[in-house]
């Protein structure tokens, strides 16, 4: 249903976008050109992972990529015909540059926000991590469970706990695993595409791989 929802919705603005160079009336064409950059403002809601990279956050990055070229094409033009001297012709240019210009500036900013949001939460696992790993050297074992994880399995050998945390208004899931036997531990933190994993233990080597 949603996939639905979204070839119809990149169905509308696609219309939205190939009429634009047929109108000349100056509110009509205000509408159209803020509007579909103002929708992907949505995204600030929807993070990339591989279950929303293709129907969601293609459609947009594709824009982006169109919208860089555009950009320096339409500004060319503009003061080409600025020469020429078609003042009335440039204003409505003018108002259709605006378009590439919101799509770059919101993009750039949707995707900036992503890098910190996985940047806020591999420094917060590696924080963990570290810290776990002293725990378990000067106890001589691994903890059971972490404080504010909940216990999902466990059993005399192994046990798992997970919660989930906020950056940047996304959110991890944070999984703790205790391998008992082993003196050992596994932390996960995956948000998206991103996935940060150590494992360490008791007078073992911290490995912290992505």
């Amino acid at each position: 249903m949603l996939e639905i929802l979204l070839v119809v919705f990149w169905a509308v603005v696609l219309v939205t976008v190939a009429l634009t160079s047929h109108v000349n009336h100056r509110r009509t064409l205000w509408l159209l050109v803020v509007l579909p950059p103002l929708g992907l403002l949505a995204l600030w809601w929807i993070p990339f992972s591989r279950r929303t990279e293709f129907y969601i956050w293609t459609p947009p990055i594709l824009a982006l990529y169109i919208s860089l070229v555009s950009i320096p094409i339409r500004l060319c033009d503009i003061a080409h015909k600025w020469r020429q001297g078609e003042p009335d012709a440039n204003r409505i240019r003018l108002i259709r540059l605006l378009r590439p210009t919101l799509v770059v500036l919101i993009m750039c900013g949707l995707v900036a926000r992503e890098r910190m949001a996985c940047y806020a939460f591999g420094s917060y696992a590696t924080e963990l991590a570290h810290h776990i790993q002293e725990t378990c050297n000067s106890n001589g074992a691994c903890p059971t469970t972490l404080e504010g994880c909940k216990l999902v399995e466990e059993n005399p050998t192994y046990a798992a706990s997970e919660q989930t945390i906020t950056r940047i208004g996304r959110r991890a899931l944070v999984r703790y695993e205790n391998l008992v036997p082993a003196n050992q531990f596994r932390l996960t933190v995956a948000y998206g595409r991103f996935r940060l994993t150590a494992l360490g233990g008791v007078e073992r080597d911290l490995k912290i791989s992505e």
